[in-house]
């Protein structure tokens, strides 16, 4: 069995290859797609999850798994592929890229494989996220909560949604996260030229 945290990093990897090819600018779009993706399912998960219990209990959506699959694998599976499809559709086609001029030299690359690394930590940390928060419930993952090393439980509090979603001031002003604040600077950005 190969940990979790193997699979993180080295899809973290990937996504810095593929951010070296891309750019910079081209990267930032990704990475503000991606950021108001999680807002939304930070901010609306409840209700996505109250949405796919009612289709589950009225029978819209049978429980095509048996019973003894540890977790719950449809609500993982939709957070799942909402974040897997805010991607393609990030990276696909003519993407939302910034305006300006990319820095260049070790200068360049350095950022570039720096925005590469947050946006494979936004994307393969929110679906690791969700596969722990819905148990593991993939078998052919062979993954169980309780077989984790030390490191992955460790690194678990530090993903993207139990980091950046949690409300900054709870109680004072709803919905007001990490997410929130990294979004609006995003478009901002990408508005102001």
């Amino acid at each position: 069995m190969i940990p979790i945290e193997v699979y993180f990093f080295t899809a973290v990897f990937v996504f810095v290859l593929i951010a070296l090819v891309r750019g910079f600018l081209k990267e930032l779009g990704v990475t503000t797609i991606i950021v108001v993706a999680l807002f939304l399912l930070a901010q609306f998960g409840s209700i996505l999850d109250a949405t796919i219990q009612k289709a589950m209990t009225v029978g819209v959506v049978q429980r095509v798994v048996p019973e003894s699959v540890q977790g719950d694998p449809i609500r993982a599976m939709v957070y799942i592929l909402f974040i897997i499809f805010a991607a393609f559709i990030s990276y696909h086609g003519e993407t939302l890229a910034f305006t300006g001029k990319p820095p260049k030299g070790g200068e360049g690359v350095f950022l570039t494989a720096m925005i590469g690394s947050a946006n494979g930590y936004l994307i393969a940390g929110s679906i690791w996220y969700y596969l722990h928060e819905h148990g593991y419930p993939f078998a052919f993952m062979h993954l169980k909560v309780d077989d984790l090393s030390e490191l992955a439980k460790n690194m678990i509090p530090y993903l993207p949604i139990p980091l950046l979603g949690q409300e900054l001031m709870e109680g004072v002003v709803p919905g007001q996260t990490p997410l929130l604040y990294l979004m609006v600077i995003l478009i901002l950005l990408r508005v102001i030229r």
